[in-house]
């Protein structure tokens, strides 16, 4: 009996050790992973209306930059010894999918409605200045006002100087030294006093949407020694 009592407490304690590692090892397992992957979060464009621009032009007065995130995936995984045997999507029951790491920044972007308004045009400036577009009646309406000096000694208006001489070759050659240029888009360049005058002002005549330019008549490369400002008062229609 006594042998017979040890051999079932010998059986009892295998069973145990046997179990205990079981519940240890778990060759048989099952969790759930989690995954993240980082996503760019785009910024958005707000539109600001101007009265200080000129209708037709646009100014970013605020850079939008782009944001990030990360996102969240769940999936469960079978395994056996420690080697996955199976995976499968889950859904999140209640976990977060997602977390934002870096805020975007919003674009703020100016449009102009100004329908008159004034532009400044300073006599160095080689490349002028933009002043608008022509209307969706085919017209830009200008008037120009001021003095210049082209050159050291030479003052004119914006009709130009029509008593100098000039040895150099100016952006229009057929036009008085220091003359108000006009130059829709592309296209050649006219001056202030051939504009057809309409009222008190002159109308710049264009394919509507394009834009005008304005320039001083002078040689490339000498607007330096330049002085002065021209005030064109501007009307789209």
């Amino acid at each position: 009996m006594e042998s017979r009592g040890r051999r079932v407490l010998l059986i009892l304690l295998l069973i145990l050790v046997l179990v205990s590692t079981w519940v240890i090892i778990r060759p048989f397992r099952t969790e759930i992973v989690i995954e993240s992957r980082t996503e760019v979060i785009r910024f958005d464009t707000q539109k600001v209306a101007s009265a200080e621009l000129p209708v037709g032009t646009e100014a970013v007065v605020q850079a939008g930059t782009q944001g990030r995130k990360a996102v969240y995936a769940y999936f469960e995984e079978h395994s056996f010894l420690g080697k996955v045997t199976s995976r499968e999507a889950i859904a999140p029951d209640g976990r977060p999918t997602e977390r934002v790491e870096l805020a975007p920044v919003v674009q703020i972007l100016e449009y102009g409605t100004a329908s008159k308004f004034a532009v400044e045009l300073i006599a160095s400036a080689e490349s002028g200045v933009d002043i608008g577009v022509i209307g969706s009646g085919g017209t830009l309406l200008v008037k120009a006002s001021g003095s210049i000096r082209y050159w050291k000694g030479g003052t004119c208006g914006p009709e130009g100087d029509s008593t100098h001489n000039y040895t150099f070759v100016p952006i229009r050659p057929s036009a008085n030294v220091g003359a108000l240029l006009f130059r829709v888009g592309d296209g050649p360049y006219t001056t202030y006093s051939e504009l057809a005058v309409s009222g008190d002002m002159r109308a710049v005549s264009g394919t509507p949407g394009q834009h005008v330019r304005a320039v001083i008549n002078d040689a490339p490369g000498l607007y330096a020694d330049n002085a002065g400002t021209l005030r064109i008062s501007v009307l789209t229609r």
